[in-house]
Parts: structure tokens; C-alpha cells; sequence
């Protein structure tokens, strides 16, 4: 899939009343984004499912309880920029690239609006793979249970 095959899976999403527009990373980049992306979830995942999926409001604070550990600013610098490489901001009928120098001032005291533009970004470019992970599509070893469904 070369760069003009990546433009036509654009997406736009609105947050915080700014509509984005967003590209798939390519590959390389992408791939590099999801090792890192298990690295910080799977403690994360690992510590509220330890709470029983019963209780919702103990996984979730389990999930913020290790969430600091998992998560570094480095992590988040990483993110903002290569998710950046492929995002845009309509500004009237212009699309404005969203490189890590406009963020500065786009998403200043936007804190929530920053995290909301990150997770659009992940579920664009990583969601597929969750949900096919949690499905079962992909046994990392023979025999390998899947996760119960229900």
C-alpha cells in the first residue's frame, strides 16, 4: 500500500467541537506504535482484571492505580508526534497539519481534548488488532486459550 492508498482511509473525528482528520500510520512507524502501545497496556489491562470484570468501578481503579507506571511522558511525546505526522484540524475550510509545534498551542489547557484525539488515533490505527486479539484470531502459542466471550 503505497501513501496515496493510505489517504483513502481518512477519517474524520470530531472532538471537543474540532473536527480531525486522521490517516492510518504507515507501517513501519505503526508497528513500532503498537509495540509500545502493548507495553504500556498490558499492565495496565493485567492489574484491573485482577479487581473481577464484576466490578467495573474497582477495574477502573486499577487501571489508574497502574497506569503511571505504565505510561511515561516520553510515551505521550512519542504518540503526539507520530500520531501528529498524520492528523489535521479543520480551521474554517482549511486542513491544518497537526505537527508537535502547533500542539503546543492547539491543545494548550485542551488536556482532556489532547487524550480524546490520542484515542481516536489508537482505535484507528490499533483496534482492529485489539478486538481481533480479544477474539481470538490470534493464538500467540498452540493450544492457547481464547477469551470467553459473554
Amino acid at each position: 500500500m503505497d501513501s496515496e492508498d493510505l489517504e483513502t482511509q481518512d477519517v474524520d473525528r470530531e472532538v471537543d467541537g474540532v473536527v480531525y482528520r486522521l490517516r492510518p500510520m504507515p507501517f513501519g512507524v505503526g508497528r513500532r506504535a503498537l509495540m509500545r502501545l502493548v507495553k504500556i497496556v498490558s499492565p495496565v489491562l493485567s492489574s484491573a482484571f485482577k479487581a473481577g470484570e464484576g466490578d467495573k468501578l474497582a477495574m477502573i481503579a486499577r487501571a489508574l492505580d497502574a497506569l503511571p507506571s505504565a505510561l511515561s511522558d516520553e510515551d505521550l511525546a512519542f504518540f503526539a508526534k507520530e500520531f501528529g505526522n498524520c492528523s489535521w484540524y479543520q480551521d474554517g475550510d482549511k486542513w491544518v497539519p497537526l505537527l508537535v509545534a502547533r500542539q503546543e498551542t492547539h491543545f494548550a489547557g485542551r488536556y482532556l481534548a489532547f487524550a480524546q484525539w490520542l484515542a481516536e488515533n489508537i482505535k484507528l490505527n490499533f483496534g482492529p488488532f485489539f478486538s481481533g486479539v480479544m477474539s481470538g484470531k490470534l493464538a500467540l502459542a498452540p493450544g492457547m486459550p481464547t477469551p470467553p466471550t459473554g
